[in-house]
């Protein structure tokens, strides 16, 4: 029996994909390893080697279905025929988020882990629509990564209609027992089954800049020389390093959450505007892709 997923959850970055794959584990004849793997993804696949990528299914047992998650691989362009060269024709699985909404988000994302500058939102923003993160490590994928009609016509390509489901971020939020029950019957296992579902999302967003700035104080302890532009990121494994990252996490939620609150600033409208008028051909795409109507993703 060969030890290699046959579904893989591609993405989209910041789009509920975590909520979803923490659900498909929980299936009894279901097995993913914790957390993403990054195996297909630049730059890890320069160093991965195929034992690398068996070992994390020793463990599976008797599972029906091997899966893995990572949200890069939907916008990185090598990854569709990475997977299918490796792992054949296996089941795709994409989550969907407004694509504005989404860019926002991962620039939220990029600040918290030291990426990018501690800067307000609409300020920063203007500086990535003029184009001046262009040597910064990963801002480019801020709004690639957005452009799903692109990316989905690649993994099209590659594996096929049949092979694709593809879900929205409010479909998970409005019907997430449903939404879990559509893709356990695509992959053959009992749709019964009911996951327990997480009251708070382990990758929720944070927005206020004195809470993003407290909680880069961990760069020091999750990036393997410290320092978030040059470092890989790895899991605090000792407990000098463990602890104090532990020790940030806590005290940012249960005291500066409720001191400084969660609250978004809304976008300026000029910025939005900017934003929708890069992603309206691709959401145009996107739709006819999927065959979802799209409309509250454009211009009001």
């Amino acid at each position: 029996m060969s030890l290699l997923p046959d579904f893989v959850i591609v993405g989209a970055q910041k789009s509920a994909s975590t909520a979803l794959a923490e659900s498909l584990r929980q299936h009894p004849a279901i097995f993913m390893p914790a957390g993403e793997t990054h195996y297909f993804r630049d730059p890890e696949y320069a160093v991965a080697k195929p034992e690398d990528l068996r070992a994390l299914f020793a463990a599976s047992g008797q599972a029906k279905r091997r899966g893995i998650k990572c949200p890069d691989y939907l916008g990185q362009e090598p990854c569709a025929k990475r997977i299918a060269a490796e792992l054949g024709a296996v089941d795709i699985i994409v989550v969907l988020r407004n694509p504005v909404e989404r860019a926002v988000s991962h620039y939220y994302w990029l600040m918290r882990w030291g990426q990018l500058p501690l800067r307000p939102v609409d300020v920063g923003m203007r500086s990535l629509l003029r184009g001046e993160y262009r040597s910064v490590r990963w801002a480019d994928e801020i709004l690639e990564y957005g452009l799903y009609g692109k990316h989905l016509e690649r993994y099209l390509a590659v594996f096929g209609e049949d092979r694709l489901v593809v879900l929205l971020d409010s479909d998970l939020r409005s019907d997430a027992r449903g939404v879990g029950a559509q893709v356990y019957r695509h992959l053959g296992v009992a749709d019964d089954f009911e996951p327990r579902i997480a009251r708070r999302s382990r990758n929720a967003g944070v927005y206020p800049l004195g809470r993003l700035r407290f909680l880069r104080l961990r760069n020091r302890f999750v990036y393997d020389n410290g320092d978030p532009m040059t470092g890989t990121m790895r899991r605090p494994t000792h407990m000098q390093q463990a602890l104090p990252n532990a020790a940030v996490v806590l005290a940012d939620r249960y005291v500066l959450a409720s001191v400084l609150g969660n609250d978004r600033p809304p976008l300026d409208s000029e910025i939005k505007d900017v934003l929708l008028d890069f992603y309206a051909d691709d959401i145009e795409k996107t739709e006819a892709l999927i065959g979802r109507d799209l409309t509250s993703w454009k211009r009001s």
